[in-house]
């Protein structure tokens, strides 16, 4: 099906790897693991990206985009700020190196245009006390023919608050943060998002069976219907602004 942008949420177990495709371009937000990242790039079926998104420097985000990097021609690599728990991996700056590619870091916020779409991508601060390198993530939003997705990485209850305060979050599609876990602004995001579908990146044992039930919960009371990667990848599609999910 022939469609205005496809969005990829990979299975990776607890990890994030989020393929968007639109016009013959592509970005990936995330890399997931190092371990599944030959598995990843072959499942990509693509060997050009305009954009690799790193949201923040946690492994199962960055870990395989050092991979990435020296499998695929990459244009722009965009990354969070590193904090001093999670500093640059050696893989990941070296296939940089190689490639002959500057890493931009996010501090503002800023947009460009993916084929049909647009990608906005909203920086972090830089003083964050409670769970820095979970804070610190990049939060995207992607909208194409008046469909709108938010993908809100790893962030914690803090940077939730923030972005919910200072900009729409109203959306089609939610990546919950985090993997879904519970959090204390989680009930504010679903109710303001009003996201028909939710998107949650977990393995089969991490967050556990018992908190992934009660996220699920929460989200389908505002009337969202909850997806997981640990089931296999979620791919949704857009055409002539209708949102088509396939298992």
């Amino acid at each position: 099906m022939k469609a205005d942008m496809k969005v990829t949420f990979y299975k990776a177990g607890k990890a994030d790897a989020i393929l968007i495709k639109s016009q013959g371009h592509a970005a990936l937000i995330d890399a997931g693991l190092e371990k599944n990242a030959g598995s990843l790039s072959r499942k990509m079926k693509t060997r050009w990206l305009d954009a690799l998104i790193v949201t923040h420097y946690d492994k199962d985000h960055i870990g395989g985009a050092g991979h990435i990097l020296e499998r695929m021609e990459v244009d722009n690599v965009y990354v969070t700020f590193p904090d001093r728990q999670h500093p640059e991996p050696l893989d990941f700056n070296k296939a940089c190196q190689r490639k002959k590619i500057l890493p931009q870091i996010v501090d503002k916020d800023f947009s460009f245009t993916l084929g049909g779409a647009l990608l906005e991508i909203y920086a972090a601060k830089e003083s964050y006390t409670e769970f820095p390198s979970n804070n610190s993530s990049l939060i995207v939003r992607a909208t194409c023919c008046g469909a709108r997705f938010l993908f809100l990485a790893d962030a914690q209850s803090a940077r939730i608050r923030e972005f919910i305060d200072g900009h729409d979050v109203a959306c089609d599609v939610l990546k919950v943060p985090y993997h879904g876990h519970m959090q204390e602004e989680l009930p504010r995001l679903a109710q303001l998002s009003q996201a028909r579908h939710a998107v949650i990146t977990n393995g089969d044992n991490e967050p556990s069976r018992r908190e992934i039930e009660q996220t699920a919960a929460l989200l389908m009371d505002y009337g969202m219907l909850v997806h997981e990667t640990r089931r296999g990848n979620v791919t949704v599609l857009v055409r002539d602004g209708q949102i088509i999910i396939k298992h």
